[in-house]
């Protein structure tokens, strides 16, 4: 007697299996991510790091909706995969791909800070030591040129805006950033004026002028900047003091006020 009926042999022409695609491979930061973007079939997978991508191992079998992190690299090492899908009931393997990646970490650059000096700015650039980058920028003369400086010095008196993009030293091209250098850089603030001094109790209030929205009071004893929207400040105790307009970019002139005489 059997204790069931065996499944009836099903040819292979009455299934359509889907070849895998090339996108479910993504360079990440430390690896490889595979995915199986299927809801029904097993994910065959095998690797070569053979230049010919000739020899090919067996490296895992992904489940339906799950994915594979291939960290087993090394920077810009070229590597090849040969997936197939595979029905996990008939057991019957659709087309392999064969898709090869080179592992590469995209490059970036990054402004840190951007200083105002005469006759322009500087616009001061975080990177590693071996990338390069291409400035794309409003003069043809003096931009769209590949460098590796720290820095970058535009002279000219009006807002602009350059690109950026890194190049690695496998010659990898990253993101293009955008640096907008706005109208603040430029401005010309006027001093604060009409500076008093008004003694309340043991401390002392710090009054003055201006047609600006941002100030800074900087205390000459312990160097320390205090940022105010106010057109005063309280003093714990006589000090010395600078008083700047600021629009956060620029500052005036400083004016210097002391509340111990």
């Amino acid at each position: 007697m059997a204790c069931g009926k065996k499944t009836d042999p099903v040819p292979k022409s009455m299934f359509s299996i889907p070849i895998p695609k090339e996108d479910q491979i993504v360079v990440q930061k430390n690896g490889l991510l595979i995915n199986n973007n299927s809801k029904d079939y097993l994910l065959y997978v095998y690797k070569s790091t053979d230049e010919r991508c000739v020899e090919y191992k067996f490296l895992t079998i992904i489940a339906p909706g799950k994915s594979f992190f291939d960290s087993d690299l090394k920077i810009g090492e070229k590597v090849s995969y040969k997936m197939m899908y595979k029905h996990p009931e008939y057991k019957i393997y659709s087309d392999s791909l064969y898709i090869t990646k080179y592992f590469v970490r995209k490059p970036v650059v990054r402004v840190k800070n951007i200083k105002k000096v005469n006759n322009g700015v500087t616009i001061f650039i975080e990177k590693d030591k071996d990338t390069r980058f291409v400035v794309y920028g409003f003069d043809k003369n003096s931009l769209n040129n590949i460098t590796k400086k720290d820095e970058i010095i535009i002279r000219i008196e009006k807002p602009f805006t350059l690109y950026l993009q890194p190049i690695s030293k496998e010659n990898i091209r990253g993101d293009i950033l955008k640096v907008e250098v706005d109208k603040r850089y430029f401005e010309r603030l006027v001093d604060v004026y009409n500076v008093k001094v008004i003694k309340n109790g043991v401390n002392y209030i710090i009054t003055w002028e201006s047609k600006a929205n941002i100030f800074k009071v900087l205390d000459k004893s312990s160097n320390k900047v205090n940022i105010t929207h106010e057109k005063f400040f309280m003093s714990e105790g006589c000090g010395d003091y600078i008083i700047f307009a600021t629009n956060g970019i620029v500052d005036s002139n400083g004016v210097y006020v002391s509340t111990c005489k």
